[in-house]
């Protein structure tokens, strides 16, 4: 009887559930947060950032890039330490190639985000440059990599 009960205990801290305020709910294992989250915008308007998720992790950073008008992309990957977002990507920049919507890009982007952070959750986000191309760039990241994808950086 106590094995059970403790079995249920760890798997209901084995997961967590939260709340966005948009009436949105995501469950994230406690290891990490591998939700694919998609992004979708114009390069000819910068900034370009993806919507901030919370970071579990030190492991790479998640990104598939499914259309894009350039055969790569800039892209770092940003924690925010406080009111201040700062590029903790290794190398400052990682270079992503494009994919196709049936064959995306899948890439992970070495970063030193949690360990800045003393190994605490943190928000991240990634930003997205493409020296002023028009056109439409979209795909999905996560801030924490569960493959192991090629690094590009």
């Amino acid at each position: 009887m106590k094995k059970k009960k403790l079995l249920g205990v760890m798997a209901a801290l084995a997961l967590t559930v939260i709340s966005l305020g948009n009436g949105m709910v995501h469950t994230y294992a406690a290891n990490g947060n591998y939700t694919d989250r998609a992004y979708k915008f114009n390069l000819m308007m910068v900034p370009q950032y993806t919507e901030k998720q919370i970071k579990y992790t030190s492991s790479s950073v998640y990104c598939a890039v499914s259309s894009s008008p350039t055969a790569y992309l800039s892209v770092s990957a940003q924690g925010e330490y406080g009111t201040s977002w700062v590029n903790k990507t290794v190398g400052g920049w990682a270079t992503v190639p494009a994919g196709t919507p049936s064959a995306p890009a899948k890439r992970r982007i070495r970063a030193s985000l949690l360990e800045a952070n003393n190994y605490q959750a943190l928000n991240v986000r990634l930003y997205f440059m493409a020296n002023g191309k028009d056109g439409w760039v979209t795909g999905v990241w996560s801030p924490d990599c569960l493959g192991d994808y090629p690094a590009v950086n």
